[in-house]
């Protein structure tokens, strides 16, 4: 899954060389994803609902960007791209993904942004991470904990609250994440890809 990043960022990369990177949206990014997963044999499939994929996930009416199967494997992939500010509802999607019960299936969290992108006070962090290196979501104290560094996510503290409500009350807190791959053009793009999984 490591080179989906890459296959992203040099796609935008490519569409901004073509003077069409105007047009792009999140939803572009599908085009690149689905031929990188087709390419490594994995079927996709239509959006499907969280509670058909996690059981235990008792709300509906949750969809995911990508679900896509291979052989015995299963993938959930959330997208999120950044053209000119940033946001952290990014924090959600990685909520979402981790507060589900631990089990075979993978789940990745795929990040693209431009180089024009001003962003939010602590998202810096986010963009400056590398292959390998881990950070932590706590749902409940609204906590993003990076190598020492501690923000309270005080924005997204009524989401974290609905999605913590999906699971029941023995669910797991926090949540892991850990950077998979990192690609930045020179020109203007970087994608990065995340795994994540309850702890």
């Amino acid at each position: 899954m490591n080179k989906l990043a890459e296959a992203v960022c040099y796609w935008l990369s490519y569409k901004a060389a073509t003077g069409t990177a105007h047009l792009l949206t999140e939803g572009s990014l599908s085009i690149p994803i689905a031929e990188s997963l087709f390419f490594h044999r994995w079927e996709i499939h239509a959006e499907k609902d969280y509670h058909e994929i996690f059981p235990s996930i008792v709300a509906k009416t949750i969809y995911t960007d990508f679900y896509a199967t291979k052989e015995n494997e299963r993938l959930v992939l959330e997208t999120k791209f950044f053209k000119s500010s940033s946001q952290n509802r990014v924090f959600n999607d990685i909520v979402r993904l981790g507060l589900a019960e631990a089990d075979s299936v993978q789940r990745v969290l795929l990040r693209a942004w431009s180089s024009n992108v001003k962003p939010w006070k602590h998202f810096e962090r986010l963009l400056s991470l590398n292959e390998g290196d881990i950070f932590t979501i706590d749902p409940v104290q609204c906590l993003f904990d990076c190598e020492g560094l501690s923000v309270v996510l005080g924005e997204n503290k009524l989401e974290f609250e609905k999605l913590h409500h999906l699971r029941d009350p023995a669910a797991t807190n926090k949540i892991q994440v850990t950077c998979t791959g990192v690609t930045r053009t020179k020109n203007y793009y970087g994608a990065a890809e995340y795994s994540i999984a309850p702890i």
